[in-house]
């Protein structure tokens, strides 16, 4: 050391390079060469990246401070910084005396000639202290006081510290390392409490400083990690990790031979360009994603058959999932929640979410489907086929093209179903050695039964059936090994807890357990039913042309023939398999199951709160797709393992078994049936896939009726489609329709509004109305009705009844505009009524307020600060009245927030998270020093 301080330039102090303790036939590796620190306080190493070999390679170089493990340091030096400051009297404090030598303009540099093999035994727990019994505890609390003492306002930055502990806990804690957790908490809470002493330690910098060449201190901020260098080394850190998935092959032999090797100038090297079929499936299925969602583009709401108008910003997608619906008891259906908080992802616009849905959901069903394929049957193309094929299903049958959002969300999960059932019943699928790269599980029941809990929640609050089908295929899991029947009772008990605020209102209307997301907008659409849900055949809007879905699907009918056929003839397979013909049979009866439900589906109706609808389809017919699927995965990992594991035919000499041909068969013929169905399917997305009845629509209302539906009168609009063979009618309003609008009762969840509103559409279409066709419309609030396809007859007709300003809205449309300015909210005083708008004028006597709105105990009604009490329901017997007397002010009238419901579902999927989610990284050891214990 006393050499390398003497050379140029000459140090004051000097930092060696420390290695790991030697151990026999392994090189030496660099644990650090000085050190450096973040804004957050944790450590950095400038010089080195982690597992660096010493090889000498390294130069002296200037650097902030270091570790105080065989530190050279002049005697001026210790004199002119004062020593070890006492607020850091273990971790840090060579990075606080070096940080201080280096503004006092003095040399702090490394020493690479220099190495010593530095023990750690504190940062290894190996020496037993009383002083510092949690070392990284006092590691995070020295780095945390030393960031806290030179900043700006310490007080601020400490507070700061202690938030993002709190964040750091919760992460660590979904971790499962509680232990680190509650270190972050300690820390946090040990520097806030600790404030005067990091106060004293800013204090004393600061006097240090004024001795100090203002250039001096200035030129120490550059050995200081900017947030530029610490991001480029985290999105270096994280591209190297996609480089190792998303190029398994980069270290695969290119045709490297022994004459190259020896340099023989007569061979010519072979060069190999390695294409990932994973990579190239996210780039296509991107690309073809923006293909063909170029109707998406523009101005409006998209909308379909299935798909109402998104909510109105953050405000709307919340309120759809916490506020109570007047009428209706319990919370709103789940799924809901999925779109707020998907809404925050996607910068706080619901509509930006349903379009990015839309465009980017088969590149997410994809990724989820490779999830399981690349389990199975290995990295290659066998995989990515496979898992574009099922991505590409709800294409074909139309799910995209209606806006279902069932259809959507179940091409995202029920992989994830799928992985996680399997990683419960199979946990190492096959050999690594046999097939690299399928991925084996390290054994953790609870992980995989906390994450299939998880997603069986999540697919719950779509469909309710769907947990029924997991609790089937878990206790048939159960029959198979009765140790997991722990495991089962999770995920049989987490989604009823998480979805208890929803089972209230499912117990009204048990019919809503058989049907997917927003039920009444799917309706009674033709379709075709009996064998043709076999090939995807389900409903006519949106799906492909039969041809077509010929096409598509019966490549994979033939290739799941083959998979069970091969599968009952070599009994002896190994891999996923494993020679058990039970596996094989329950897929297969499964499949035939799903298709089944999905027939006798078609040709059923269900009366759920008074409208015909058919049960759920789209998703029986993918869990059949899927059944084949799996068949084919299975049969196809056992192709590859036999043929491994023998000698190919030619070598045997033998004519080929029939196991053999259809072995040969799947690796030819296979892929490229599979192909032409891709390509089918690839085709009809690009051509028509997110195409009619899916588009793009502006509000079909002129200006001034959504501005006053927006207006505090908050006024409805009757809106009438009449067609040449039935007439259809809604009664909508600025939140109506939306998200969840098919979660509940058609025009009104009060019976006497609907029924009055329906009365009204049918007469108003007809044309016989009568002179106080007016007056009846005020009293349901509705302030505007819209026609669309009367003949002029009718229109003339009930343009001639009194208190109706009629105006043309297009060639085909007809607006009126119910006079007396109507409103939501009525002051009734004795016989006189007068229409509210948005405030309550003065007065007195015995004044009563009316909301025309469904009958509801749970409505907040407010004059200005004051809380109404109800009365009753109002003489019109519409709406709820409320006890106004002399109040005076604004009026305002609100469901309440279900707080309640998202802490329940919330609260549980946090709970899941933890049990799902993957342990934290091991421990980081601090280093050697000690710290006084609080």
């Amino acid at each position: 050391m006393l050499v390398e301080v003497s050379g140029p330039p000459l140090a004051d102090v000097c930092l060696p390079t420390l290695l790991r303790p030697a151990r026999r036939n392994y090189p030496d590796l660099i644990v650090e060469e000085g050190q450096t620190i973040s804004s957050t306080g944790a450590r950095v190493l400038p010089l080195i990246d982690k597992g660096d070999i010493d090889q000498h390679q390294s130069e002296p170089a200037p650097v902030l401070g270091g570790s105080t493990a065989g530190m050279f340091l002049s005697l001026e030096a210790w004199r002119r910084v004062g020593g070890f400051d006492p607020a850091i009297p273990l971790f840090r404090d060579g990075v606080d005396l070096g940080w201080r030598a280096n503004e006092a303009g003095l040399v702090v540099r490394t020493a690479p000639s220099c190495a010593l093999h530095h023990r750690q035994a504190g940062r290894g727990l190996e020496r037993d202290s009383a002083l510092a019994r949690r070392p990284d505890l006092t590691d995070l609390l020295a780095g945390m006081r030393l960031v806290t003492a030179r900043s700006g306002h310490p007080g601020r930055t400490a507070a700061w510290f202690l938030l993002r502990c709190l964040g750091a806990s919760l992460l660590l804690l979904l971790g499962k390392a509680p232990g680190r957790a509650l270190d972050e908490l300690r820390a946090g809470f040990r520097l806030w409490r600790s404030r005067a002493a990091t106060a004293e330690m800013a204090e004393r910098i600061r006097t240090f400083r004024e001795d100090c060449d203002p250039d001096q201190i200035s030129d120490t901020t550059r050995l200081l990690p900017t947030r530029r260098r610490v991001w480029a080394r985290i999105a270096d850190q994280f591209a190297g990790d996609m480089s190792d998935r998303l190029h398994p092959d980069r270290d695969a032999d290119l045709g490297t031979s022994l004459d190259e090797l020896t340099g023989d100038d007569f061979e010519a090297r072979e060069h190999h360009t390695v294409i990932n079929p994973y990579s190239a499936m996210l780039v296509v299925m991107i690309v073809f994603g923006l293909i063909a969602g170029r109707g998406l583009y523009g101005a409006g709401n998209v909308v379909s058959s299935w798909l109402a108008p998104a909510p109105d910003g953050l405000h709307g997608a919340w309120s759809a999932w916490l506020g109570a619906t007047a009428g209706e008891p319990g919370g709103n259906a789940p799924w809901l929640g999925v779109g707020a908080l998907g809404s925050v992802i996607a910068f706080g616009q619901p509509e930006i979410l349903v379009r990015a849905g839309l465009i980017l959901g088969p590149l997410l069903s994809a990724m989820s489907a490779h999830r399981v394929t690349r389990r199975v049957v290995g990295l290659g193309l066998p995989a990515v086929l496979l898992a574009s094929t099922w991505a590409l299903l709800p294409v074909l049958i139309g799910s995209y093209a209606r806006g279902s959002v069932t259809g959507v969300a179940m091409g995202i999960m029920v992989p994830q179903l799928t992985l996680h059932i399997w990683r419960l019943l199979s946990p190492s699928t096959i050999d690594l050695d046999e097939l690299w790269g399928a991925g084996g599980h390290p054994r953790d029941p609870w992980r995989s039964a906390g994450a299939l809990a998880l997603w069986t929640t999540l697919a719950s609050s779509f469909l309710p059936l769907s947990w029924l089908v997991v609790l089937i295929c878990l206790i048939g899991a159960c029959a198979r090994d009765r140790s997991l029947w722990r495991q089962t009772l999770l995920v049989a008990i987490a989604p009823l807890v998480a979805l208890s605020p929803w089972w209230l209102r499912l117990t009204e209307a048990p019919a809503r357990l058989l049907t997917g997301a927003d039920p009444l907008l799917t309706g009674v659409s033709g379709s075709p039913g009996g064998l043709l849900v076999l090939v995807g055949g389900s409903f006519s809007e949106g799906a492909a042309p039969l041809w077509l879905l010929l096409i598509a699907t019966l490549p994979l009918w033939f290739a799941a023939l083959w998979a069970f056929t091969w599968l009952f003839r070599n009994r002896t397979a190994s891999g996923v398999y494993r020679g058990g013909r039970g596996l094989v049979a329950g897929v297969a009866a499964l499949c035939l199951l799903c298709f089944l439900a999905a027939g006798v589906s078609s040709r059923r109706l269900l009366s759920l709160w008074g409208s015909q609808i058919h049960p759920e389809i789209e998703t029986w017919q993918l869990l059949g797709f899927g059944c084949l699927l799996i068949l084919v995965n299975m049969a196809w990992q056992g192709v590859l393992l036999k043929n491994q594991a023998e000698e190919s035919i030619e070598d045997l000499g033998e004519s080929p078994s029939l196991g053999q041909l259809m072995g040969s068969w799947s690796r030819k013929v296979l892929p490229l049936a599979l192909i032409v169905g891709l390509v089918g399917s690839a085709l009809w997305w690009l051509a028509d896939g997110a195409g009619q009845p899916l588009h793009r629509v502006s509000s079909k209302l002129p200006a001034y009726v959504t501005a006053v539906e927006d207006s505090p009168r908050r006024t409805r609009t009757l809106m009438i489609l009449v067609q040449k063979t039935h007439t259809s009618w809604n009664l909508v309003d600025s939140r109506n329709p939306g998200w969840g609008s098919g979660e509940r009762p058609a025009i009104s969840t009060d019976p006497a509004i609907r029924k009055a509103a329906s009365e009204l559409a049918l007469a108003i279409s007809s044309g016989d109305v009568g002179e106080d066709l007016s007056s009846q419309l005020a009293a349901l609030g509705i302030g505007h009705v819209w026609m669309n396809g009367a003949g002029d007859d009718v229109v003339s007709q009930v343009s001639n009844a009194s208190g109706l300003t009629s105006a043309t809205a297009d060639s085909s449309s007809t607006v009126w505009t119910v006079d007396g300015n109507p409103s939501r909210a009525w002051l009734v005083a004795g016989r006189s009524s007068l229409p509210l708008n948005g405030a309550v004028p003065a007065g007195g006597g015995s004044r009563s307020i009316v909301i025309v709105e469904p009958r509801d105990p749970r409505w907040q009604v407010r004059v200005g600060e004051t809380l109404l009490s109800q009365q009753g329901r109002p003489a019109t017997g519409y709406g709820q009245s409320y006890r106004a007397g002399s109040d005076a002010g604004r009026l305002e009238w609100r469901m309440p927030t279900q707080g309640w419901a998202a802490g329940i579902e919330l609260g549980t999927i946090l709970v899941l998270l933890v049990i799902a989610g993957p342990n934290a990284s091991p421990r980081v050891q601090a280093p050697r020093r000690r710290l006084e214990v609080d």
